[in-house]
C-alpha cells in the first residue's frame, strides 16, 4: 500500500526580505495573539503580537490567488481547544491553518463556481455543537456548505433568488439579505435517511416562515457591501454611504438609523467589532483614499460615539486596500495596510505602507497616533545577498537555485547545514535576472523487466531569463551553452517535446516568452531550429502535438489556435485552419478547432503559469530526478524564499541501500557504511537540522550510559548553520516558521505544538535508526526512543498520537517500527486526563460514528488505530460500549473495498486479538481474512500476503483452537458458519476460492509453527474429508491444495500417517483414539482402538494392510490389521459409525533413556524397525500375533 508522503520542508529565512516582491495585501486580521495577513500571491503572513511592533513568525504558503477572507475557527484537538484559521481566495481554495504550527490541516479546491465574497460559520444545535458547518457565498445564487471537522461538502445550498448575504441569526438558523431588500430566514436542520441511510442524519436548508422579512433600504446610499449581526436582536447593513442598524422584533425586522459615513469616493471595506461585555460594539468603514468612519452601537442598536480617521501614507500616494481593528485594554487597535504608487519599475512597486495605531472613541479619534511598521515584514534589516531568489530546480542531484544572474547549486547536505557555502556557483554572462530553470532529460528511454522504468539520457537545465534569453547546462560537465535569444521579453515556459513526434521535433524544446512568441530548440546542439511570431502579443497558454508528425499547433491567451508544419527543412509553414465540420456551438473563439483536442489526435500541454509545477504535481516522488531525497520547493523559490523538502524516506531507503551492500562484503569488519559515504552525510545532515542542538535537545542528560550516548553523539554534526523547519501539510502546501518562533519557549522546537513535536521526534528517531543500523548499533534505539519520549513527557509537550498513526503503515521498516514503538509508549504513558481527552477526541471519528460521506477521512483510520492500540494494550482503561464501536469499527475497515483500509486492520485484528475476540464477531472476522486471501487481484502484493500471514499467525498464537475451528468452516463451506442462511448466501465460486484460500492458510501455519495446530488437527481434517464428498462438486477443483496440504501435515506431524495408494489417512486425535479416514468416499472407515495413551507415531505398511503405531508414555508398540472386501463392513455401528478395531499386535518396545522421537521404518513387507535414540527394536511378521523381536543395541 502507498504510505503517505514524509516531507520536512527546510528555508533559508535570515537572508530572504519576509514580503515577497510584487504581491501587496488584500486582506487582514487581528486574532488572539496574531495578526494574519492575506497577500495576492496567495501566501499568508503571521505576525505576532507579544510586542508592540509585531514580529514575523510563520509564512503559509497554500493559495496561488489573492487571499480574499480570513475567519477563526474554534475547535476541540487531540490535546485541548485550539483556534484555527480559515483562509478563502478568490478562486474558491478553501484552506484551513494551525496557528499553534502553521500547518496546513485541509485545503479544498473551487468550492464555489462564481467568485467567492466571503464565508460564514453556523454552529449547528447543542448536541452537535462539535460540528460546526462553514458556508461559503459568492457572486451567484448557490452557497456551499462545508462540514468544518473535515471541509467535506455537505450540502449545496441552491435556493435563493438573488445573489443572498448570509447572516448567522443563532444556532443552526441563517437569514439571507436579497439585493430588493428582502429577508429570509433558515434553518440548518438534520434529517434520517431512513433504512438505506444506516440511521445517518443528512443536513438540509429549510426556510424558517416565521421570518420571511424585509428590510428598508435607501436605494441613494448605493450598493449593499455588507449584512451583519452585531448584537442578539440587533443588525447593521453596510452601503456605499451609509451604515443602517436594524432590530428584529415581535418579527419585524425595523429601522433603528441611519448613519452617513461621509466618505468622498464611497465605502470600500467594512470590518465589525463585536459587542464584548459591557463593551459596545463598533462598525468601521474605510474608502481607498484612506479615509476611516468608525461609530459604536448601544445596546439599543443606535450609534454613539463617531470616530472620524485619516490615513496618511508615510511616502508617495497609497491606496488603501485592507484595515482590521481590535480591542486592546480600553482602546480600539487597528492595522491599515496601502499599496504604495508612483513608480513605474524597481522594487518599489512592492513595498505597501503597513501603519498601526490605537484610538479610543471616547476621544473622537484625536489621541490616535499612527506609526510605521514596514519593517515587520523583512525578516531581517541586512540582507546577505544582493537579490533574492527568483527560480529553483532539482538538476543533477542538487538544488540549484537563482540569484540574479547567478546560478548556486546546492547537495542536500550544503542546503541544510552550510547554505552560503554552495556546491558550485556559476555566473550566466546576462545584465538579466533568471526567471525559469527546468530540467530535461534528452535521449531516455523506457526498459522492461527487472529493470523497469525510465532510463539513460543526458541531462540538462534550461535557463530563462528576463530579456528572453535561453542558456542549456549539461550534466555532469556543468558547461554552460552560448547565448540563446528568442525574445525580448521575458521567458515564461520550456518544454521537452516527447520522442514519438516527427523526427524534427523529436526531444526538441519549446520555449516561449511573455509577448507569445515560441521557438523550437534542439538541446543537445544548443541551437534555435525555428521561431514562431506572437499573435497580437497574446501570451502562449497551451501547445498540442500529433504523434509522428512535425506539426504543432499553438493556443494563446486570446484562445486563438495557429498549426504550424515544421516538415523535414528549417524554418514552418502556417497552415490554414481545417474547414468547419458541423455545429460550431463548442468551438467558440478556437475557430474551427474542438476545445477538448483529444479526439482530433491532439495532446495538449499547458504551458507557462497555467503549467502544474513540481510541487503541484501528485506523484510523490521521480525516479529520474535523483535519489530522490530532495524536492524543489518552486513556488516559494520565487517569492524570495530558498525551500527544499526533504523526503525523510528517501534518505532512509538510500542509507539501508549502502547497507544492504556494506553487508554483502566477505571480511566482517568491512560490513558498515563508510564515515565519508553521501548517504551518511545526508543522513547526518536532515538529523542535525531536525535538532539542531544535539542529543541533549532531543534526549536530554543523564549520568552513565556513556556507550549508547556517545554512539549517538557521534550522528550530529557540530559545524552547522541549519536552514528552519517549515512543515508539508495538505495539498502540500508549506508553512515556514522564523526562527525566532522557536526560541520563545525554553524547549526550543518541542515548543511549537505536539504536531511539530511528534513530526520532528519521528524524524529524528527513524534517521537515527537507520544511521545506528549503518554503524552496527542498532540495539540502542529502544532506549533512544524511550529516552526521547521521556523527555517529552518530563518537559509537558506530550506528542500527537495522530502522527504516529499516521506512518503506523509505512513501507519503510525503520519509519514504521519507530512509529508504532513510539505511539506504543505514548499511550502507555498518558496521563488520566490526557486518556480521557484522547478517547474523546478520536471516539468521533471511528467509522460507526462518522456519516458515510466523511468515511474516507484520514482521521478515520488514525481513530481505530489509536483507541485500536489503547484497548488491546490497556483494555481495562475503556467503557464496554466504546469498546465494541472501536471494535465494529476495525471490522468494517476490514471488510472495505480500500485496501489501505484493509491493511491497517489486519495489523490491529492481530495485535489485538485477544480484546478483540469477545467484542465482534471472530469467525465472521476470519472468513473475512481468508477472504481478502483468496483475491486474485493483481495488486495483491507479496507484502500485503505476508502481513495478511502475520495476523494470521498471531491469531494462532492467542487463539488456535478457534482460528481453527473457523478455518474448517470456510475450509468446509467457504463461509463463516455451516448455518443455512450463511451457505445460501454464497455461490459455488465463491466457496472453492475460499476453501482453497484457508487450506492455503493452514499451509502456512504450519510451515511457520506447526505446533500452533497440532491440537486443531482433527478440525482441519474433517473439514477437508468434508469437501472430498464425491457429490459436492469441488472435489477435482480442490484436489491439488488438498494433496500439498495433506504432505505436509503429514511430514509437521507424526501423529498423522497417509498411504497415497489406498487413500488411507490416520490421525492419532486422543489417547486411545486413531481414525482412519477413506479420502475417496470421504468418510470415516475406521476408528482404532486398545491403546491408552496418545499414540504419538504412525505409519502404514507399504500395501496399506496394516498400521503400526508408537506410545511413548506406554513405550508401546501397536499394529492393526485393516478388513478388506466383505468383512470390512462387520463391526460397523447401525448408526454409520466408522467399525472400531483392535490391535493385532501389542508389545513393548526399547526406549530406556525415554528419547521423544521415535523413527518407524519397514524393513520388509511384515518387519519394522523402531529406533529410538540409539535403541532399536525390529518386529518381525507383524501379522502373526505372537512376539518374535529382538533388541539390537
Amino acid at each position: 500500500m502507498a504510505s503517505p508522503p514524509f516531507y520536512i520542508p527546510f528555508a533559508h529565512w535570515d537572508s530572504t526580505p519576509f514580503q515577497p516582491p510584487y504581491a501587496s495585501i488584500t486582506t487582514s486580521k487581528f486574532l488572539t495573539g496574531w495578526l494574519v495577513l492575506g497577500l495576492a500571491n496567495g501566501e499568508l503572513l503571521i505576525l505576532s503580537r507579544a510586542t508592540d511592533s509585531p514580529i514575523p513568525r510563520a509564512r503559509l504558503c497554500g493559495h496561488k490567488a489573492p487571499v480574499v477572507v480570513l475567519e477563526p475557527l474554534l475547535v476541540r484537538t487531540e490535546t485541548t481547544e485550539q483556534e484555527l484559521l480559515l483562509s478563502l481566495d478568490s478562486v474558491g481554495t478553501l484552506c484551513k491553518w494551525s496557528l499553534a504550527d502553521g500547518r496546513c490541516l485541509q485545503n479544498v479546491y473551487s468550492t464555489i463556481s462564481s467568485r467567492p465574497r466571503g464565508l460564514r460559520i453556523v454552529k449547528k444545535q447543542k448536541a452537535d455543537a462539535k460540528d460546526p458547518v462553514v458556508m461559503i457565498y459568492g457572486a451567484g445564487t448557490e452557497i456551499l456548505v462545508l462540514n468544518a471537522e473535515t471541509l467535506e461538502t455537505v450540502l449545496l445550498w441552491t435556493g435563493n433568488l438573488d445573489w443572498p448575504l448570509p447572516v448567522v441569526s443563532g444556532r443552526s438558523r441563517v437569514m439571507t439579505l436579497l439585493p430588493d431588500g428582502q429577508i429570509q430566514g433558515w434553518g440548518l436542520n438534520s434529517r434520517s435517511l431512513g433504512e438505506g441511510g444506516r440511521g445517518r442524519l443528512a443536513l438540509a436548508m429549510e426556510r424558517d416562515h416565521t421570518k420571511q422579512l424585509s428590510a428598508e433600504i435607501k436605494e441613494n446610499m448605493g450598493r449593499v457591501r455588507g449584512f451583519e449581526r452585531v448584537s442578539e436582536k440587533g443588525y447593521v447593513i453596510v452601503q456605499k454611504t451609509g451604515v443602517s442598524s436594524y432590530v428584529l422584533e415581535d418579527a419585524k425586522f425595523a429601522l433603528k438609523e441611519i448613519m452617513p459615513v461621509d466618505l468622498e469616493i464611497g465605502v470600500a471595506g467594512y470590518q465589525i467589532v463585536p459587542k464584548k461585555g459591557v463593551r459596545k460594539a463598533l462598525v468601521m468603514v474605510w474608502s481607498e483614499d484612506g479615509q476611516i468612519r468608525a461609530f459604536e452601537l448601544d445596546e439599543n442598536t443606535t450609534f454613539g460615539h463617531s470616530v472620524k480617521l485619516s490615513l496618511k501614507p508615510v511616502r508617495g500616494k497609497s491606496t488603501v486596500v485592507s484595515i482590521a481593528c481590535t480591542r486592546q485594554e480600553d482602546k480600539y487597535l487597528i492595522a491599515a495596510f496601502g499599496h504604495l504608487g508612483g513608480s513605474d519599475s524597481g522594487r518599489e512597486r512592492a513595498r505597501g505602507d503597513f501603519l498601526m495605531a490605537a484610538f479610543s472613541a471616547d476621544s473622537a479619534g484625536a489621541d490616535i497616533r499612527w506609526a510605521e511598521k514596514n519593517e515587520a515584514l523583512t525578516s531581517s534589516p541586512l540582507l546577505r545577498d544582493d537579490v533574492t531568489s527568483s527560480c529553483s530546480a532539482i538538476f543533477a542531484n542538487m538544488l540549484a537555485i537563482a540569484y540574479g544572474p547567478r546560478l548556486r547549486f546546492h547537495s542536500l547536505s550544503s542546503f541544510l547545514l552550510s547554505y552560503h557555502e554552495p556546491i558550485k556557483e556559476i555566473h550566466i554572462p546576462t545584465t538579466a535576472r533568471i526567471c525559469l530553470l527546468k530540467r530535461v532529460r534528452v535521449g531516455e528511454h523506457v526498459a522492461h523487466g527487472k529493470d523497469a522504468g525510465i532510463k539513460g539520457g543526458n541531462e540538462y537545465l534550461i535557463i530563462g531569463t528576463t530579456n528572453g534569453e535561453l542558456f542549456i547546462i549539461e550534466a555532469p560537465s556543468f558547461q554552460l551553452s552560448k547565448r540563446l535569444p528568442i525574445s525580448s521579453t521575458t521567458v515564461c515556459s520550456a518544454n521537452l517535446l516527447l520522442s514519438n513526434l516527427g523526427k524534427r521535433l523529436r526531444f526538441a524544446l519549446i520555449a516561449s516568452s511573455a509577448d507569445g512568441t515560441a521557438s523550437i530548440v534542439d538541446v543537445e546542439r544548443a541551437r534555435i531550429m525555428v521561431t514562431f511570431p506572437s499573435h497580437d502579443y497574446s501570451p502562449l497558454v497551451s501547445y498540442a502535438t500529433k504523434t509522428a508528425q512535425n506539426t504543432i499547433l499553438l493556443t494563446y491567451e486570446d484562445y486563438v489556435r495557429r498549426e504550424w508544419n515544421m516538415g523535414e527543412e528549417d524554418g514552418g509553414v502556417l497552415k490554414a485552419p481545417p474547414s468547419s465540420r458541423g455545429s460550431d456551438r463548442d468551438r467558440g473563439a478556437l475557430g474551427t478547432y474542438e476545445r477538448d483536442l483529444t479526439g482530433e489526435g491532439w495532446r495538449e500541454v499547458r504551458v507557462g503559469k497555467f503549467e502544474l509545477v513540481e510541487e503541484d504535481r501528485e506523484d510523490e516522488g521521480d525516479d529520474a530526478i535523483g535519489d530522490g531525497t530532495i524536492k524543489n520547493c518552486e513556488r516559494l523559490c520565487e517569492r524570495g524564499l530558498p525551500t527544499a523538502s526533504v523526503n525523510v524516506r528517501a534518505v532512509l531507503d538510500v542509507l539501508s541501500h549502502a547497507v544492504r551492500i556494506a553487508k554483502e562484503r566477505t571480511r566482517a569488519s568491512e560490513r558498515r557504511v563508510v564515515e565519508n559515504h553521501p548517504a551518511l552525510i545526508t543522513a547526518k545532515s536532515l538529523l542535525t537540522s531536525l535538532v539542531p542542538d544535539g542529543i541533549e535537545e532531543l534526549l536530554g542528560w543523564e549520568e552513565g550510559d556513556y556507550k549508547w550516548r556517545t554512539s549517538v553523539r557521534s550522528l550530529f554534526f557540530q559545524r552547522k548553520n541549519p536552514a528552519v523547519f517549515g512543515q508539508m501539510g495538505a495539498g502540500k502546501n508549506v508553512s515556514i516558521l522564523a526562527k525566532e518562533a522557536f526560541n520563545e519557549t525554553e524547549d526550543g522546537i518541542s515548543g511549537i505544538s505536539p504536531t511539530v513535536s511528534a513530526c520532528i521526534l519521528l524524524a529524528a528517531l527513524s534517521t537515527i535508526g537507520g544511521l545506528l543500523e549503518a554503524s552496527g548499533n542498532s540495539e540502542f534505539l529502544d532506549v533512544v526512543i524511550v529516552r526521547a519520549l521521556s523527555r517529552l513527557a518530563i518537559t509537558g509537550n506530550e506528542p500527537a498520537l495522530g502522527v504516529f498513526a499516521k506512518y503506523w503503515m509505512d513501507e519503510n521498516p525503520i519509519i514504521r517500527i519507530t512509529a508504532r514503538k513510539c505511539l506504543g509508549i505514548s499511550i502507555g504513558t498518558l496521563s488520566e486526563e490526557r486518556r480521557t481527552n484522547t478517547i474523546a477526541y478520536w471516539a468521533r471519528f471511528l467509522p460507526v460514528q462518522v456519516p458515510p460521506e466523511l468515511f474516507s477521512s484520514k482521521e478515520v483510520v488514525r481513530s481505530v488505530i489509536i483507541l485500536g492500540q489503547l484497548i488491546a494494550d490497556h483494555p481495562d482503561s475503556v467503557e464496554q460500549g466504546l469498546k465494541k464501536c472501536i471494535a465494529l469499527s476495525v471490522e468494517l475497515l476490514l471488510g472495505d473495498s480500500n485496501h489501505s483500509f484493509q491493511d491497517t486492520a489486519i495489523e490491529l485484528v492481530g495485535h489485538g486479538w485477544t480484546t478483540f475476540q469477545s467484542l465482534f464477531d471472530p469467525f465472521e472476522v476470519i472468513h473475512i481474512l481468508i477472504r481478502i486471501a483468496a483475491s486474485t487481484m493483481d495488486d495483491f502484493s507479496e507484502a500485503r500476503r505476508k502481513t495478511l500471514n502475520k495476523c494470521i499467525l498471531k491469531i494462532a498464537e492467542k487463539n488456535s483452537p478457534l482460528l481453527g475451528s473457523g478455518l474448517a468452516n470456510n475450509i468446509s463451506y467457504g463461509s463463516s458458519s455451516s448455518q443455512p442462511a450463511a451457505l445460501a448466501a454464497v455461490s459455488l465460486s465463491t466457496a472453492l476460492g475460499v476453501s482453497i484460500a484457508a487450506m492455503r492458510t493452514v499451509i502456512m501455519i504450519v510451515r511457520e509453527d506447526a505446533i500452533l495446530f497440532r491440537d486443531v488437527l482433527r478440525l482441519i481434517i474433517a473439514a477437508v474429508v468434508k469437501i472430498l464428498d464425491p457429490n459436492g462438486g469441488l472435489r477435482e477443483k480442490v484436489m491439488p491444495t488438498i494433496t500439498e496440504l495433506i504432505n505436509e501435515m503429514v511430514e509437521a506431524y507424526p501423529t498423522i500417517a497417509f498411504h497415497r495408494p489406498t487413500q488411507r489417512l490416520a490421525l492419532s486425535v486422543s489417547p486411545g483414539i486413531i481414525m482412519i479416514y477413506d479420502l475417496k468416499t470421504s468418510a470415516e472407515v475406521n476408528a482404532l482402538q486398545g491403546h491408552h495413551s496418545l499414540a504419538n507415531f504412525l505409519t502404514f505398511s507399504i500395501d496399506g494392510k496394516f498400521l503400526v503405531a508408537v506410545g511413548l508414555e506406554e513405550s508401546m508398540f501397536f499394529v492393526w490389521k485393516f478388513v478388506t472386501g466383505l468383512l470390512s463392513f462387520i463391526g460397523g455401528g447401525n448408526d454409520g459409525a466408522p467399525a472400531v478395531l483392535q490391535p493385532k499386535r501389542k508389545e513393548p518396545f526399547a526406549n530406556e533413556r525415554n528419547v521423544g522421537i521415535v523413527e518407524i521404518e519397514w524393513t520388509g513387507e511384515r518387519s519394522v524397525r523402531v529406533t529410538a535414540g540409539s535403541q532399536s527394536t525390529v518386529f518381525q511378521n507383524v501379522d502373526s500375533t505372537q512376539a518374535s523381536s529382538w533388541n539390537i543395541l
